[in-house]
Parts: structure tokens; C-alpha cells; sequence
């Protein structure tokens, strides 16, 4: 037999913000009925000393207290608990009421409320959160700039009184639980008014439940002006908070991955199995660094031509590692070759997002089919591939299905990986003049299917396997310039095994006399291998210096930035590689231009008249 506690809710949690003056503001329905009625706006609640409104709340942090309440008709009272939450810059206080037990189930949930409203968001995010019934319960600095109001005044405060013309279905939306997005016309103070946009989404925190208002492109707050406003970063930063958070779980899984390295170094087999897992978790950060420079607008596409289903193949290949064992992943690709002019990274990104997507919508676990099919446009030169990712879950629900292109639309609780979905799998599609629509079905799951020009350019076999004829390459001098000492050992660490010599310099300005010192001395440089941007000199001016005296020394330029690029004016042999990069990429790279370079050489030039 289970024992049953007295109250009619368990654990019922209410709230109430009391005044500095200690006379009570706001009374939640939930903290009414725990003190039988005794909390009510107006009363006093409190017998203590009052709230100095002049200090601030770290001078004069209020207290825990417990109160005995009397029922009806009853001389048995309940011992009920206010339980103030830190909150900063207010004389107001907003406390949590709950009934006094010592059941650790309701301590911990306490706690959890605790913490996320006494510091919900960083000061920079524009978020308002209020409870079941509209009040507000907490906003961040950014939020009371744009509201222009005080703390004082906005806590406890009915949400619609903040704004005008409020929708009554609002709050029907929200019980939903969905992430959505509507304009609110925020009304000032002043009783000026502009419209925001704003993402609401409901969030269950110990059993209690909030309602967080994030605003971005807030119109300014006067007339004369039409830019728009810096909070319109904010919700870029929340997102590429999302992926910050991805890219964490992959660097944890490299560094337990690392560690056991070190513990089986004497079991060959499991060496090359953790190294595998490192290889996979480092190829997912890349993919994520990526998406994270495109938010910074630091990311600009590198087109290449990719065979499609070889491309598909080696995706499936990466993810078939990070999946859950619940999840299979297999692939159907037609027979036909064909091409398409695109990113490599962003046709990898695309994938992963919509394979992702298809675990989400499977948390039990299914299949996820990527089908390609290619197909002749009749009075066209070209033909064009559709590539469908489908999974065997219970589909998209109608309600959803029409926002799910919408930019930074998300069903997830605030706090959980945001990400970026389809809204980037969709403008990464249509920017190579492509399409992306969806087939949904509660039997038979969803199909996203990606339509993509194919391109007329034949693909050349990967240019990783290829075998230049170098020769032995202790007879070739490499140059490594880079200002990060951890880069230098590596790559400095890895030429070497490839039997080079190699001497490093740590910026520009250094590797140019570096250089010109060595050609002096008759012993010349075969390849400089360098960074883009370092402190006194970078890589281009260096190698624009070094090309005048010394015209045929190749250039191999590395980056952490995607949108760099070799400016037209350094005339020396160059080629370009992304960081991070693997040691494979970056041996090929070097004995191509060390072989081009060879070949140059060996070639008579032609007669001059």
C-alpha cells in the first residue's frame, strides 16, 4: 500500500513576489491554495524587518522562512515554506511555496527551479519568462532594456500588460509545448510601441512550468531609424551556443578516447579501433567548427565537383559510427554516375542534419533509408539526382509540419542542443539552384528528398590517391611558418616521420629572413608550408616578398577560416588547405607542389626570339 500525503497536489510548488514593502504583489493560484487563502495580494506576509529598497539585495538577502497556516474550520495547521530566489538589482523578492516535508523528490526540484531563475540566460539574451498564467517571474538585463523597464516594476506583472493588442490564443499555443514564433508589439512606458519577433517555448523545470519569451530584431525605439537592433545577434548566438555544445560532446569523446590510447598502447588492436573513434569524433568537430564560422560570417563555400554516390557512401560510412545501435542506416544509389558542383563540407552537413533528424523523429529506434536517383531532364544537357532520406518513424505532426523550414525553428526544451536545421539544409540546397520538399505519413514516417542540378565536369579520381613521383624527400627542405607553437610541432612532427627536414618560424616576418638566409646560403627551400594571418607578417606578404627574389618556391597555405583565400598577386605555385587537416591531405598536398615544381624545372623553356 502506497502512503498518501495530505495535500490535495503532491508537491505542489506555488510562487509569490512580495514588495520591499513586504505587502504581497502576486499570489500564484497554486501558492493561494497551499496557505488556505492566508497569501493574498495586499496582505503582509512577513513579520521580519523590511527590505531596505536602497541596498541592494547581496547586503540584505532574504531568508528561508517557514509559516504554520490554518485550514477552515481546523486547529491543525500546515507548516508551509518560502523559499526566496536569488535574484540581482531588485528589492522585490519572488519566493517558491511549497509545503514543508522531507521528501528529497521535492528538495530537488526546488533546486532545479532555484537555479535556472536565479540565472536562466547569459545578461545578453533577450528572454522574459513568465508561468501558466502570463505573470512575469523573471527577465534578463538585455529583455529590461528593450522593455525599458526596471526589475522592480516588471516582476509580477501580467505578461499582457507589457504588450498591446495580446492574443488570447497565446496562451493556448503555449500549453502545446512547441517552440513557435509570433510578433509582439511591445508597449513602452512612454506609451510609445514597436514590434518584435519572438520565439516562445514551454519548459518543464522541476514539475514546474515556464514559459520563456526570447525577442531578436527588435525594432528600434525610435521612428527615425531602420537598423536593426544588436539583439538580433543574440538569437544567432543561442543557436551557435546549440552547436558549441555539440562540439563539446565530440571533444569529450576524443579526450576518454585518448586516455584509453594511453592505457591499451601494448593491445595493437584496440589502439586502431579507439583511433577510429578519434578519426570519426574529430571529422564530426570539423563539420561543426564549419557550421559555427558560418554563423560568424566568417564561412564562404569552396565549390568542387563531387561524385555523388561516392560522396553518399563515405557519409554513411562516418555516421554509421556516431549512431545509436537502435538506429540502422543503409543506403540505395543508382548505378549511374553523376556529379554535382557544390561544398564538399556543406553536402556532408546537409546529410548529417536530415539523418539526424530521422533519429529524433525515431527515439525508439528504426531505419533510415538514403535512397539517389538520378534522372534525364528532357531538352536539357545535363541531368539532375534526387537524394531522399527516409525513416520509419511516425512522421511529422501537422501542427509542425508547416514551420519546419522556418529559420531557427525548433521542437526542443530551451536548453537542449538548437542547433541548425533545416533551415540550413534548405539555403545550402537552393543556393546551388536545387529544391528540398517533404513526404509525410503517420504509417510509413517522413522523406526528405534534396533535387540537385548534376554537373557536366567529369570527377578525376581523388587526388589523396594519387602517386606523384617525388623523390626521396630527405633531399627537400620544408619551411613551416604558423604563430600557434602547437601547430608548428605538428605539422613539424609529421613531415619529419615523412622523412623531410624541416625547420619551423613563428610568423611571417621571421620565416621571410628564415628563407632568404638558407637561399644564401645555396641550400634552397623546397615548400614553405604557412599560416594565413600571424602578428607582424602574414602568410600572403611573406610569400609576395619571397616570390620577387625567389620565383619558383611553392606555397602551401593552411587556415582555420574557410573564407580565406591566396590573393591573384603572389605569381609563386600555391595551394590551400583547411584547418584541421589530416596528415594524409597534408603529405599530398606538398608532393604535389614539390613535384610540379620538379617538372618545371625539367622543362626546357621555349625559345625566345
Amino acid at each position: 500500500m502506497c502512503a498518501r500525503r495530505n495535500s490535495a497536489t503532491p508537491f505542489e510548488i506555488g510562487v509569490l513576489v512580495v514588495e520591499a514593502s513586504r505587502r504581497i504583489r502576486y499570489v500564484s493560484q497554486a501558492a493561494a491554495k497551499l496557505s488556505f487563502g492566508t497569501f493574498a495580494v495586499g496582505n503582509s506576509v512577513l513579520n521580519g524587518p523590511k527590505t531596505d529598497p536602497q541596498r541592494s539585495p547581496q547586503d540584505t538577502p532574504p531568508s528561508t522562512r517557514q509559516l504554520n497556516v490554518f485550514p477552515p474550520n481546523s486547529d491543525e495547521p500546515r507548516t508551509v515554506v518560502l523559499h526566496p530566489i536569488p535574484l540581482k538589482d531588485t528589492s522585490v523578492v519572488l519566493y517558491l511555496v511549497y509545503e514543508h516535508t522531507q521528501d528529497p523528490a521535492l528538495a530537488r526540484r526546488v533546486a532545479s527551479i532555484l537555479a535556472f531563475l536565479s540565472r536562466p540566460a547569459s545578461d545578453d539574451v533577450c528572454m522574459l519568462i513568465h508561468i501558466q498564467d502570463g505573470t512575469v517571474v523573471q527577465a534578463t538585463d538585455a529583455a529590461l532594456d528593450v522593455f525599458a523597464r526596471h526589475r522592480d516594476s516588471i516582476l509580477g506583472t501580467p505578461y499582457r500588460s507589457l504588450v498591446t493588442a495580446f492574443r488570447a490564443d497565446e496562451y493556448h499555443n503555449m500549453a502545446v509545448g512547441l517552440t513557435y514564433r509570433r510578433e509582439n508589439t511591445i508597449c513602452l512606458p512612454d506609451n510609445k510601441s514597436f514590434v518584435s519577433r519572438v520565439d516562445v517555448q514551454k519548459l518543464s523545470v522541476g514539475d514546474m512550468d515556464l514559459f520563456l519569451r526570447t525577442y531578436y530584431d527588435t525594432a528600434p525605439q525610435t521612428p527615425s531609424s531602420t537598423t536593426t537592433q544588436p539583439s538580433s545577434d543574440v538569437t544567432m548566438r543561442r543557436f551557435a551556443g546549440g552547436i558549441a555544445h555539440e562540439l563539446n560532446n565530440v571533444l569529450t569523446v576524443m579526450v576518454a578516447a585518448f586516455e584509453e590510447l594511453r592505457e591499451y598502447a601494448d593491445e595493437p588492436s584496440t589502439v586502431h579501433e579507439i583511433a577510429d573513434e578519434i578519426e570519426t569524433a574529430t571529422g564530426r568537430a570539423k563539420s561543426m567548427s564549419h557550421r559555427l564560422l558560418s554563423l560568424s560570417g566568417r564561412d564562404s563555400s569552396r565549390t568542387e565537383t563531387i561524385q555523388i554516390s561516392e560522396r553518399i557512401e563515405r557519409c554513411v560510412m562516418d555516421l554509421q559510427n556516431s549512431l545509436s545501435s537502435k538506429h540502422k542506416l543503409s543506403a540505395v544509389l543508382d548505378t549511374r554516375t553523376a556529379s554535382i558542383e557544390m561544398d564538399r563540407l556543406r553536402f556532408d552537413q546537409i546529410i548529417e542534419i536530415l539523418v539526424s533528424n530521422a533519429c529524433e523523429a525515431m527515439p525508439s529506434g528504426g531505419s533510415i533509408l538514403i535512397d539517389v536517383a538520378i534522372e534525364e531532364l528532357p531538352g536539357a544537357n545535363t541531368n539532375r539526382a534526387t537524394i531522399s532520406v527516409s525513416d520509419t518513424g511516425h512522421g511529422i505532426p501537422p501542427h509542425t509540419l508547416p514551420h519546419i523550414f522556418d529559420k531557427f525553428f525548433s521542437t526542443r526544451p530551451h536548453g537542449m542542443n538548437a542547433g541548425l536545421g533545416l533551415d540550413t539544409a534548405k539555403g545550402i540546397v537552393e543556393s546551388v539552384d536545387g529544391s528540398i520538399f517533404v513526404s509525410n505519413s503517420d504509417s510509413t514516417g517522413t522523406t526528405i528528398s534534396l533535387r540537385l542540378p548534376c554537373s557536366s565536369v567529369e570527377v578525376i579520381a581523388s587526388t589523396e590517391q594519387e602517386d606523384f613521383r617525388v623523390d626521396t624527400n630527405q633531399n627537400h627542405l620544408v619551411i613551416v611558418v604558423d604563430d600557434e607553437e602547437a601547430v608548428r610541432k605538428y605539422i613539424r612532427r609529421c613531415l619529419e616521420r615523412e622523412g623531410y627536414r624541416v625547420i619551423s618560424a613563428r610568423d611571417g616576418q621571421e620565416g621571410y629572413e628564415l628563407i632568404s638566409h638558407y637561399e644564401e646560403l645555396n641550400q634552397p627551400v623546397s615548400a614553405v608550408v604557412s599560416d594565413m594571418l600571424m602578428p607582424r607578417m602574414g602568410g600572403p606578404e611573406m610569400a609576395r616578398k619571397l616570390s620577387e627574389a625567389f620565383p619558383n618556391l611553392p606555397f602551401l597555405f593552411i587556415s582555420g577560416y574557410t573564407n580565406e583565400r591566396v590573393p591573384d598577386s603572389i605569381s609563386a605555385d600555391v595551394a590551400f588547405l583547411n584547418k584541421p587537416f589530416a596528415l594524409s591531405a597534408l603529405s599530398a598536398a606538398l608532393r604535389r607542389l614539390i613535384a610540379n615544381r620538379t617538372l618545371s624545372a625539367m622543362t626546357p623553356e621555349p625559345h625566345r626570339r
